[in-house]
C-alpha cells in the first residue's frame, strides 16, 4: 500500500514540476475570492475536476461544478475553468465556448496547447505529464488501464497542489 502512495505522490510531483511558473501566476491573478469560479470536465478529467472546485471551496471560493442542478447561472464577471486533457471533450468545449461569450475568463487546464478548448481560454495551463499516452499523436493514443495511465486523475491534484503551495 505504501508502494502504491508513493507512486501516486511521484506522480502529482512531475506534473507539478513540468507545470510553467507563469502559467501558473497567470491561473492565479484570474483567481479572486470575489469571482464566482465554474469548473467543467468530462469523465476521469471532470472527476478531478469535482475534486478540485471542492478543494476551492474549501480554502475560500464560491464554487460550482457545471451540470449540477444546483449551479446558478454563469454571469459575465464570473470564472469558468474547463478541464480536459486532450483538450476536445465536446461538452467542456461547448461550455468554454459558451462561458467566453457570456463574458466569464476562462481558463483552460490541459495537456494540449493547441486544442479547441485552450484556443476559448484566455488562459491556458498546460499540464504535461509526459507519460506515454500524452506523448503519443491522438491518431495513436490507446488506452490501457495501467498505473502510469492515471495521468488525467493526477492533472487537476497537481495543479491544485501547486497552487496552494503558491498562495501561501
Amino acid at each position: 500500500m505504501v508502494e502504491v502512495l508513493q507512486d501516486i505522490m511521484q506522480e502529482i510531483e512531475d506534473v507539478i514540476d513540468k507545470v510553467k511558473d507563469e502559467e501558473l501566476q497567470a491561473v492565479m491573478a484570474e483567481l479572486d475570492k470575489s469571482r464566482r469560479v465554474f469548473v467543467a470536465g468530462e469523465g476521469r478529467s471532470g472527476f478531478s475536476a469535482r475534486g478540485f472546485a471542492m478543494r476551492l471551496m474549501h480554502i475560500g471560493y464560491t464554487v460550482y461544478f457545471v451540470g449540477e442542478t444546483i449551479t446558478p447561472a454563469m454571469q459575465a464577471g464570473d470564472v469558468f475553468i474547463g478541464v480536459s486533457g486532450s483538450g476536445k471533450s465536446a461538452s467542456v468545449v461547448n461550455d468554454a465556448k459558451k462561458a467566453k461569450d457570456a463574458g466569464l475568463t476562462v481558463i483552460a487546464v490541459t495537456s494540449k496547447p493547441e486544442s479547441p478548448l485552450a484556443e476559448a481560454a484566455k488562459t491556458v495551463l498546460v499540464c504535461f505529464c509526459g507519460c506515454f499516452v500524452c506523448a503519443l499523436p491522438a491518431s495513436q493514443q490507446k488506452r490501457p488501464y495501467s498505473k502510469r495511465n492515471s495521468h488525467k486523475s493526477t492533472l487537476v491534484k497537481g495543479i491544485f497542489t501547486a497552487l496552494r503551495r503558491k498562495k501561501e
